[in-house]
């Protein structure tokens, strides 16, 4: 398609430029991928201007340009000129693919917390149901039988365009995406009428300067969406809700636990049965049980209800569907790990999240509760709040490496160890998030519960602005309990463990703490796991 074809289908206004013959057949805002026959969209973005790169995309053969601004490129170049190059990325990738969004439903799912719960959950239900449904979020896009990586828990715009488009050739007639507040604000799901949208909570989070300059921004840039949806669900219990609702178009319907509302849950009870942790709750006359603990998963799945019972009728079905569903990195429970001991893997990165975690595992009265975490990249208010939370709710912290972007992992870990004062639990920091883990799986006990905190799923560690891969359950997949300290003397474990880790050198940072301070007298292994302390009501 020509340039100034594809301007017009789109509907971008040009300041200048774009009356060229170039025929258009890939676009690109990345300018190591550019070349011959490209369009190259030169985005501003907190750390660089796309602007700067555009020598760099002629030079590999691309000769036209989207831009707010001026290039350094030759005359021959065409050069759109345009008022916000994001939002002409939106409206022409969606003409580009041929408005794949027009073909199938699609539905957003807002919030600080719960977006991928909701998100993974309503697509397994509805696929179990029939309803032919993918998802897009933080644990990439999987539609038809296939999986996509993506980098951000909302892509881009033009990859978005892609994945509807390769989604709707593959059958899929509805599509359940995260919609983050950078998307919104970055105009990424610009062009896009959600059929539903569903808010799940609010609290500050993601303000920075790379970020939202403050909570308004954050919480204005998350309402955005219930001005681009035909029907809105509300969290009714959650105290933004009456703002999120205040001016938005949509019709609306509510959940909650604890108000009045649409859909409410009662009779909520705890639910454990060997390794499976849950909740069971009664909503509009239907019991449903889900295999995923503690009261903000009651939340989740009464958003999933109320987002699934649109599109269909038959509940039963529905609340059948629900029982089956666990979410990768959210409560995930490893299984055969150790005897006798839980280990969870979770996505726990803030505070409300941790306390939200570790209130939930203690409902379940573990021996003791031992928390791997960290933070990074992010204010010292943000890390002392996590800190704070993980030194009241836990028996032992191992503070570690969790995304540190720019920051030094060890002068991080020393941050958050300011938070642990008298009353706190035992911690220990280790900058080797793999070692971190290891140690961990060493401390264990009959009874224990160890939550892996920050990372779920997610298989890289953001360091000096790249995505470093790695393996997310690596540590505990190919860990051996060969050597327990809980069957050797605690001293001897301690000077053998600075030996193997070296405690002065890195990538080892530890705080010395005294293990008889925490450690239980005679702890013995058991051949066999014990039975659960609650009665099996699966």
């Amino acid at each position: 398609m020509k340039i100034k074809d594809l301007l017009e289908r789109s509907g971008v206004q040009s300041l200048s430029g774009g009356c060229g013959e170039e025929e258009i057949t890939a676009l690109t805002y990345d300018s190591r991928k550019a070349q011959t026959g490209s369009l190259f969209f030169c985005l501003r973005g907190a750390r660089s201007n796309g602007e700067d790169f555009a020598p760099v995309a002629y030079a590999q053969g691309c000769r036209c340009f989207v831009s707010e601004g001026t290039l350094d490129v030759p005359e021959d170049a065409d050069v759109v000129r345009v008022s916000d190059a994001r939002q002409a990325l939106a409206q022409i990738s969606a003409a580009f693919f041929g408005f794949p969004q027009r073909d199938v439903t699609i539905i957003g799912v807002t919030g600080t917390k719960g977006k991928t719960t909701v998100a993974e959950t309503a697509c397994s239900v509805m696929n179990r149901m029939g309803l032919a449904c993918g998802v897009i979020g933080s644990n990439g896009a999987a539609y038809a039988g296939k999986h996509v990586g993506t980098s951000n828990t909302t892509p881009e715009s033009y990859e978005l365009m892609r994945l509807f488009r390769a989604m709707r050739d593959e059958g899929v007639r509805y599509v359940v995406m995260e919609v983050s507040s950078q998307a919104l604000a970055r105009h990424r799901v610009d062009g896009i009428t959600f059929d539903t949208a569903v808010f799940t909570n609010l609290s500050p989070d993601h303000i920075g300067t790379e970020e939202h300059p403050d909570y308004a921004h954050y919480r204005d840039s998350k309402k955005r969406l219930f001005a681009q949806c035909r029907h809105g669900i509300f969290n009714a219990d959650d105290p933004e809700a009456a703002y999120m609702m205040a001016g938005s178009p949509c019709e609306k319907s509510t959940y909650a636990i604890h108000r009045p509302a649409d859909l409410r849950a009662e009779r909520v009870n705890i639910l454990k049965a060997g390794d499976l942790f849950g909740m069971e709750f009664t909503a509009a006359g239907t019991t449903y049980h889900i295999r995923m603990p503690g009261e903000y998963n009651v939340y989740n799945a009464l958003a999933v209800v109320a987002l699934v019972g649109r599109y269909t009728d038959r509940t039963c079905e529905l609340a059948e569907a629900l029982s089956y569903v666990t979410v990768p990195g959210r409560f995930e429970v490893l299984p055969d790990v150790m005897p006798g001991c839980t280990v969870v893997l979770d996505f726990a990165h803030n505070s409300i999240s941790m306390n939200a975690l570790l209130q939930t595992a203690r409902s379940y009265d573990p021996a003791r509760i031992i928390a791997v975490f960290g933070t990074g990249g992010r204010t010292r208010v943000r890390r002392h709040q996590l800190g704070e939370a993980v030194a009241k709710g836990a028996d032992l912290a191992i503070i570690t490496t969790d995304d540190p972007d720019r920051d030094d992992p060890a002068e991080v870990i020393a941050d958050i160890a300011t938070c642990f004062g008298p009353g706190s639990c035992p911690h220990v920091g280790i900058v080797d998030r793999r070692e971190a883990v290891r140690y961990a799986l060493e401390q264990l006990c009959p009874g224990d519960m160890l939550l892996l905190c920050g990372k779920g799923r997610e298989g890289y560690q953001l360091v000096q602005g790249t995505k470093r891969r790695r393996s997310a359950p690596a540590p505990v997949s190919c860990w051996s309990p060969a050597h327990r300290p809980c069957d050797r003397d605690k001293e001897g474990f301690l000077q053998d463990k600075k030996r193997r880790c070296g405690i002065a050198a890195p990538p080892l940072f530890i705080v010395p703490v005294t293990l008889s301070a925490w450690r239980p007298t005679g702890c013995t292994w058991p051949d066999s796991r014990p039975a659960p302390p609650h009665p099996c009501r699966w």
